[in-house]
């Protein structure tokens, strides 16, 4: 009997024994996955964490080179914006391709290459007018920035406004021409006896008529008769219509005649004639001055990195203009300055130029003194001063 109670004894002891060791195998297989699951962790927010290391310096140089360019851009952009205007006819001609990129006009050709900083650092304002009155009140009043006008207009508006503006480009020079409708007209002494039809009396027109006969030893109303029109429409249509008849016409009108009527012929080009008795000793190319731009003087002296900006752009333009005159006359067209074919043809002797600095003052002073001695109100009175030129 003992005998049988220790055997039993001895069975249970073994039974504990081996559930026990299966309980220990049991904790030290979770502890051992509870330490891999830990490591898996750790090894992710690792990588997570080096991968957001290694992405912040590339979006911090990002940031730094944003900031640079609109640092760099900073003094080109204006909060206000600019009003820009320019008189129907070639003193708007120039600005061709930079109002193409300024209105993003589409063209046939390709004016990609025109990069206009100054027209996307601001809003401007284009205007084309038709009445010289209306852009010199506006230049006066101050509600105009800058402006594409006359010469002596710009002469006139300074002396009507204190000083208030600058002329910082000429942008026209010649563009009037001796045309003829089947008669030879080779040199001013030819004009001896003949009536010419001109428009302009009063205005830059007659003096420069005048002077030149004076200088070819021609008076007026002994050796020649010139008979004025208060249109150069007049003009053009007394032109095609008179056989034999002559003419002073300026650009664009005269390419209109010359499409129309095969006689018409351009006989003298007055810039020539200028240069040759009235010669220029810093441009040769360039006596008579027709347009210019001008700016208002405190405009130009509190956005300057800006308006100088605008200077590279516009001269940019004319030369895009001389160098493209079918897609300039494209828009040109467009912008109803004048129609596309006209403009076209008329580009080439519209003297569209961009003279500033010292080439700007020798060739326009000179010639503000020529009007001014012959006729003092095509200057507004007197001579501007020198803080005149920008």
């Amino acid at each position: 009997m003992k005998k049988n109670i220790l055997q039993i004894v001895t069975v249970m002891l073994l039974i504990l024994s081996l559930v026990s060791c299966q309980t220990a195998n049991t904790n030290n297989t979770e502890s051992s996955t509870q330490a891999s699951s830990k490591e898996v962790m750790t090894s992710q927010e690792q990588n997570e964490k080096t991968e957001s290391t290694e992405t912040e310096p590339i979006e911090t140089e990002v940031a730094e080179t944003e900031e640079i360019i609109e640092s760099e851009n900073a003094d080109l952009t204006l909060d206000s914006p600019v009003k820009l205007v320019a008189l129907k006819g070639p003193t708007a001609m120039g600005l061709a391709g930079y109002t193409a990129v300024l209105q993003s006009l589409e063209t046939e050709s390709d004016i990609s290459d025109l990069d206009m900083v100054s027209a996307n650092s601001a809003v401007v304002d284009y205007e084309i007018m038709t009445m010289p009155d209306q852009v010199a009140t506006g230049l006066i009043k101050g509600e105009i920035d800058l402006a594409c006008i006359p010469a002596n207009l710009a002469a006139t508006v300074y002396n009507k406004s204190e000083g208030k503006i600058q002329v910082a480009a000429i942008n026209v020079s010649n563009v009037l021409y001796f045309a003829t409708n089947n008669v030879e007209l080779n040199s001013l002494e030819d004009l001896q006896g003949k009536t010419i039809y001109s428009t302009g009396q009063g205005a830059t027109p007659e003096v420069i008529l005048t002077n030149l006969l004076s200088k070819a030893g021609l008076t007026i109303g002994t050796d020649v008769t010139i008979n004025f029109y208060p249109e150069a429409t007049e003009v053009a249509s007394l032109l095609q219509a008179e056989d034999g008849a002559i003419a002073l016409l300026p650009e664009p009108f005269l390419s209109s005649v010359l499409l129309k009527n095969e006689q018409i012929h351009v006989a003298l080009d007055v810039n020539e004639l200028w240069n040759e008795y009235f010669p220029n000793d810093i441009d040769e190319n360039n006596g008579i001055t027709t347009g210019v731009l001008v700016v208002q003087k405190d405009f130009a002296a509190q956005n300057s990195e800006w308006f100088e900006q605008f200077l590279a752009d516009y001269q940019a333009s004319t030369e895009w203009v001389n160098q493209n005159p079918a897609a300039a006359a494209e828009i040109i067209g467009e912008q109803e300055i004048i129609g596309a074919a006209v403009a076209e043809k008329a580009i080439p002797n519209c003297g569209i130029t961009f003279l500033k600095g010292e080439d700007l003052k020798s060739t326009l002073s000179p010639y503000l003194e020529i009007l001014a001695t012959n006729n003092p109100e095509l200057v507004g009175g007197e001579l501007p001063e020198a803080d005149f030129y920008y």
